[in-house]
């Protein structure tokens, strides 16, 4: 064999040697990112869960303490003689808050939002499967809007001044123990359906 067929076969041999030792570190630095990228997914997934877990326990609270509110508010308006409906609430001695039986203010519950907001900044959403994100993003978007709501119920009732008639706080009040609690239980079985969808 000539010295120069010695030289290219030496050559080609050490290519094939490097080609194949790039290709492997490659395919090794891949799999180990796709570990990674399935770790971080399941962290992701659980940490979802466990903050829908945790807004579904603190729905459930406000919605047991909404449903006696709304009996006791029932029986407080029916004592009430309807003239006093009228009379401004602040210096009223007849309906105050306090005359509702187990009343300690609106008791919104405060939702967590963070694992979610933590998945989109991270950019691992985009790898998930797009029937879970979309059901996942769903969920937030009507907690968000159930927030949304519930502020607004708390800055009205926030604004009470000396214009302010007992029928007016009775009507906030009416909507604390009617759509708001109603939107709560839906809510409640929508997280559920949502957490099985995302476990199925």
């Amino acid at each position: 064999m000539s010295k120069l067929k010695k030289k290219i076969k030496k050559y080609v041999t050490e290519f094939l040697v490097v080609a194949f030792g790039v290709f492997l570190g490659i395919y090794v630095n891949e799999w180990e990112n796709n570990k990674q990228l399935n770790s971080d997914k399941e962290k992701v997934i659980q940490n979802i869960l466990s903050e829908l877990e945790d807004n579904k326990e603190k729905l459930l609270k406000s919605v047991s303490y909404h449903q006696k509110i709304k009996i006791n508010l029932d029986s407080t308006l029916a004592k009430t003689p309807e003239e006093i409906k009228f009379e401004r609430y602040l210096g009223n001695k007849h309906f105050k808050f306090v005359t509702i039986k187990g009343w300690t203010g609106v008791n919104f519950p405060e939702y967590d939002t963070t694992a979610f907001e933590v998945a989109k900044m991270s950019g691992i959403l985009q790898n998930m499967d797009i029937n879970v994100v979309q059901e996942i993003s769903k969920i937030y978007n009507k907690i968000q809007n159930l927030a949304s709501f519930q502020n607004l119920i708390t800055n009205k009732m926030m604004e009470l001044n000396y214009e302010t008639k007992v029928i007016d706080v009775v009507g906030s009040l009416t909507l604390v123990v009617g759509d708001n609690l109603n939107m709560e239980k839906l809510l409640v079985k929508e997280v559920e359906k949502t957490i099985a969808h995302i476990k199925g």
